[in-house]
């Protein structure tokens, strides 16, 4: 009777302890921006990766963007990966106003609060795993 009684105790705990968490963030979220390819349809973005690519620079095969979310919005990441480098990762939103900067401090973006990131775009030669 003590068995039955914790078994019963057990799983009425765990089917209880379950819950459907509606503020988890999903897997895939919409696009604020209500666009299907940023690349295409954002020209800011668009014009800033061919500014990109034209430079052509050393560093260009570190470089990156990402797309995530940050206070419920869409927002795009200026990114890389340099191993060497010192630079600051820039944050814009769909409209590519420049919104912040991701750091530590009062003035920047923490990075533990964007979520669902993505690359959207990367170098051909991209080096980064």
């Amino acid at each position: 009777m003590k068995k039955t009684f914790l078994f019963v105790t057990l799983l009425l705990l765990t089917i209880l302890s379950c819950n459907n968490n509606d503020d988890a963030p999903a897997a895939d979220f919409e696009n604020a921006c209500n666009i299907t390819n940023p690349i295409e349809d954002l020209n800011w973005l668009k014009e800033q990766i061919a500014e990109l690519e034209k430079e052509n620079s050393t560093f260009l095969k570190f470089t990156y963007f990402s797309e995530t979310k940050y206070n419920e919005q869409t927002v795009y990441a200026l990114r890389n990966c340099c191993p060497y480098c010192n630079t600051a990762i820039l944050v814009y939103n769909c409209e590519g106003i420049h919104i912040g900067t991701i750091g530590n401090g009062d003035n920047y973006i923490t990075p533990d609060i964007l979520t669902n990131e993505t690359i959207i775009w990367e170098a051909s030669n991209f080096e980064c795993f």
